[in-house]
């Protein structure tokens, strides 16, 4: 990660769910430069979270730094593979196909040009 921002430090008193919103949040008002170091230091904090690992490839994605943003959605989409494989099926099972759906459609966008 050298040519990216250097990563923040989430506070630990806030819950992983409220950092995890705070960061999203970030990105839905279209504030990536605020969400990426936010994400950063969630996936550096919890390598195996898939929401932060997601959140991280769709903001590298729409900031155009599409190399990294490939590689953390296929880390993503083999965490999203290990979780399916591990569980019964169950309603977070249809959540994940989904979630591997839409890695697979962000993947191919992203490919295309290269």
């Amino acid at each position: 990660m050298s040519d990216s921002p250097k990563a923040t430090t989430v506070p630990n008193t806030i819950s992983l769910d409220a950092q995890i919103g705070q960061a999203w949040d970030y990105h839905y008002k279209r504030q990536n430069e605020q969400a990426l170091p936010l994400f950063q230091a969630l996936v550096e904090q919890n390598p195996s979270h898939i929401d932060a690992n997601y959140g991280l490839a769709l903001v590298l994605a729409t900031l155009h730094q599409n190399a990294r943003a490939i590689e953390v959605f296929k880390y993503t989409a083999e965490l999203v593979q290990t979780r399916m494989t591990q569980q019964a099926a169950d309603d977070e099972d249809s959540r994940y196909r989904m979630l591997a759906r839409m890695i697979d459609q962000q993947l191919e966008v992203l490919t295309r040009g290269t």
